[in-house]
């Protein structure tokens, strides 16, 4: 029986209907490459001998490339399918070779009067770069062209080419680019992901060594201000080998060559073993959800595969594929060991839902879990876990409950208002507590010291070190603070009622006492909005050792909660962080523009260093983003409803458009004006799927962990977004600011070809000059 390889090919895009006929070819040639209906033939006078065509239907044939390693199974490797004169054509021209230069597998299209030519003719070829830098340097010379950005940047036709091991006709396109754009554009012009790594890495202006590095070698986690102690990583286990080992005395084949090829982590962008009908279901079917579900970059696959002593932290803009990291590395984990307990968490139980619906689209047949503490992958938002600590083990959360908060807690429901309860106990002791009075920092002190370190005594909240807080209390500032808090926790009793944050904290102890622990691993998304008793909850939940905690964030995407110190919640991060800078959703303009909203605010990490929100790309390019003010005398709302309008007109699918506003009674009115103007469109909840046919609008605080083709944000007016708190302290104004910037952020990378803004008046000053 063969083995079967899956090229993904940007020039071959299957469609719905074709795609059951690809599965049935690909199934039967899985089975039997012999059987009659396939009619795997070879090509005439092709530019690779491996060249075959198969019959897929009466009119359409795949293409593929046959691989007969000494003593080793037979491999196809399948890179589309046409129709049938054209087929034959890409089967006469395509060649399947390790490149010569960089040694990773690839895909090239020989010319007329090229197939005889040897790929490594030194001769030729310097020749061929002689004279391509001789044109270039011509036409520079006679201002046909501006210097272009790769010569500016510092590179060279001769080093893409000797070095890097673009063709000659590839560098000369690339030395030819004029900016920054039009190298972009370039990405998606090559078909092989060696090619696609190598123009990102040039974009990021590393030099060729920096770029040999993206293709050819394993991603090193020093190039980072939080250096990896290499003591803390496990050794990776070997990729198990696909074709015979040849023994040191064996002269590889070409064929041999090329299987072991596919193990490298940049060929495994491009290309991917088939393992049965479920594994091809799950590669045909990616186009319709993203093909990150099959083709990872080399750097997210690192961080996939690799094996850490203990915790790890990994951050990144929006975009950056934290999430789908998190996807692949639950599957693999639970692969390598189908007894583990593994958690997949974040912060809200929406988010929770979009986790499941993704990790099923990724492998259907992983094991999931029923209950918190058994072997699968258990899912659910941090409250829903701690939830099921409290319902399961009532006994002994309810006697954590009076070492965390000194009462019980049986018989009292949770609720969400703590910032309103401390407002009305802040405006009760105005007069004792003076400028303390403030319901944000009360509220900040008994989640970040109170709660963490589970006060129940005046005494003990007097002795407990409050370095780092912010904010220097004197003795008797300190009892007024306890006195509040006392007042507090009594309203809370008198109300029956208790805060999430409570309950995490009491979760932290109730999970602790599990016998045998609860999970073996845990894997944290959205991390960055994440209170301190929570943190706790899940350092409690994960069993210390090998992968206990893995956890993706991005301080710039902080819209709810504030900066948590790790080391202070028991969590130990020093050494153990790295960065993703390449975005895959969003093009560079927007990106650009979306990171205005960040400038002159701080973003503090978990380990209490400043994030810096330079350095990231993306390899896409499209339209500027658009400000769109309303008309003298207009209405905002009839210019939302032409920028939708005009996207429909131009053939773009309504459920790939979202309106995406800061008031839900927005969203809502949105919703309904342009369902009355014949435009339909749906209110959308953050967990919930947009209707066929219908505009998506939703808040933007739902919008997180979505994304959309084009993107409208409605009203980001001066004095409205963000909104003007009066009487507030300069210390809540500058946090209320540092949310919306992150909320502007968050909601602008939503869109991942178009943005448009509309506004009245005045756009919001959080994009300065834009």
């Amino acid at each position: 029986m063969p083995q079967v390889v899956w090229a993904q090919q940007k020039s071959n895009k299957i469609d719905g209907s074709v795609k059951p006929k690809v599965f049935n070819f690909v199934t039967k040639l899985y089975e039997d490459d012999t059987a009659p209906g396939l009619h795997i033939e070879p090509m005439v006078n092709a530019a690779d001998p491996r060249a075959r065509t198969g019959r897929v239907d009466d009119g359409l044939r795949a293409v593929l490339f046959r691989l007969d390693p000494p003593g080793g199974e037979v491999t196809y490797v399948f890179i589309g399918v046409w129709e049938h004169d054209e087929a034959i054509e890409i089967a006469k021209t395509r060649r399947l070779q390790v490149n010569p230069v960089n040694g990773v597998n690839e895909i090239i299209e020989v010319g007329a009067g090229e197939a005889s030519q040897h790929v490594d003719d030194v001769v030729a070829k310097a020749q061929e770069i002689a004279a391509a830098q001789q044109k270039a340097a011509e036409a520079t010379a006679a201002g046909l062209i501006v210097t272009p950005v790769l010569e500016r940047k510092g590179y060279t036709l001769a080093g893409l080419v000797e070095d890097v091991g673009f063709s000659v006709a590839d560098a000369e396109r690339l030395m030819a680019a004029r900016d920054e754009a039009e190298l972009s554009e370039l990405v998606d012009a090559f078909g092989n992901a060696w090619q696609e790594l190598a123009v990102i890495a040039m974009l990021e202006g590393q030099p060729i060594e920096g770029i040999l590095a993206e293709i050819t070698e394993p991603i090193d986690d020093s190039d980072t201000v939080d250096e990896i102690d290499e003591s803390d990583a496990v050794d990776e286990p070997a990729e198990p080998a696909r074709a015979s080992t040849p023994e040191p005395d064996h002269v590889q084949t070409e064929d041999e060559r090329i299987l072991r090829g596919f193990q490298h982590p940049a060929a495994r962008r491009q290309f991917t073993y088939v393992e049965g009908q479920d594994e091809l279901r799950r590669v045909i079917e990616a186009e319709d959800f993203g093909a990150w579900t099959v083709f990872l970059h080399p750097d997210q696959r690192h961080y996939v595969d690799r094996d850490y002593a203990g915790t790890f932290r990994l951050t990144g803009g929006a975009g950056t594929g934290k999430t789908v990291i998190l996807l692949h590395r639950a599957r693999r984990l639970a692969l390598a060991n189908p007894d583990a307990r593994i958690v997949l968490t974040t912060f809200t139980r929406s988010l929770a839902r979009m986790l499941s619906r993704d990790l099923q689209r990724l492998d259907p047949k992983l094991k999931l879990a029923n209950r918190l503490g058994e072997a699968g992958i258990y899912i659910g938002g941090v409250d829903q876990l701690v939830a099921e600590v409290q319902r399961r083990w009532k006994r002994q959360f309810n006697a954590a409950s009076v070492e965390v908060i000194g009462s019980s807690i049986a018989g009292r429901n949770p609720v969400t208002k703590q910032s309103t309860q401390w407002a009305t106990v802040a405006q009760n002791m105005q007069a004792v507590l003076g400028p303390l009075a403030d319901a944000d920092f009360l509220d900040e002190e008994y989640l970040d010291i109170v709660l963490r370190e589970r006060i129940i005594s005046r005494d003990d909240y007097l002795r407990t070190s409050r370095l780092g807080s912010g904010v220097r209390l004197g003795r008797k500032q300190r009892v007024d603070v306890w006195n509040a808090i006392e007042q507090y926790r009594l309203s809370e009793r008198v109300d029956r009622e208790v805060t999430f944050p409570e309950l995490a904290a009491i979760g932290a102890v109730a999970a602790a006492g599990v016998e045998g622990g609860l999970a073996d691993h845990v894997l944290v998304d959205e991390g960055q909005d994440l209170v301190a008793p929570q943190w706790q909850f899940l350092r409690a939940l994960a069993r210390p050792g090998a992968n206990d905690l893995f956890i993706a964030e991005d301080a710039h995407q902080r819209i709810y909660g504030r900066p948590v110190r790790m080391a202070r919640v028991g969590i130990d991060l020093r050494g153990r962080s790295r960065r993703l800078k390449l975005n895959y959703r969003t093009t560079q303009e927007t990106l650009d523009f979306a990171l205005e909203a960040l400038r002159g605010e701080t973003w503090e990490t978990g380990e209490g260093t400043l994030e810096d929100a330079s350095g990231y790309v993306s390899a896409r390019r499209g339209p500027a983003p658009r400000l769109v003010g309303t008309p003298a005398g207009g209405a905002q709302i009839d210019v939302v409803q032409a920028e939708v309008r005009h996207w429909i007109d131009d053939g773009v699918d309504p459920l790939t458009i979202a309106v995406l506003a800061r008031k839900r009674n927005d969203a809502q009115s949105i919703a309904t004006f342009l369902s009355d103007a014949g435009i339909p469109a749906r209110l959308v909840q953050a967990s919930s799927e947009g209707v066929k046919g219908s505009v998506v609008t939703m808040t933007m605080h739902q919008s997180k962990g979505h994304e959309f083709s084009r993107v409208l944000l409605y009203d980001m007016s001066r004095g409205r977004f963000p909104a003007t708190l009066r009487g507030a302290s300069e210390a809540v104004r500058d946090e209320h600011r540092r949310h919306e910037a992150a909320l502007l952020y968050v909601s602008a990378t939503r869109a991942r070809d178009e943005l448009v803004v509309t506004y009245e008046g005045e756009v919001t000053g959080l994009l300065g000059d834009a």
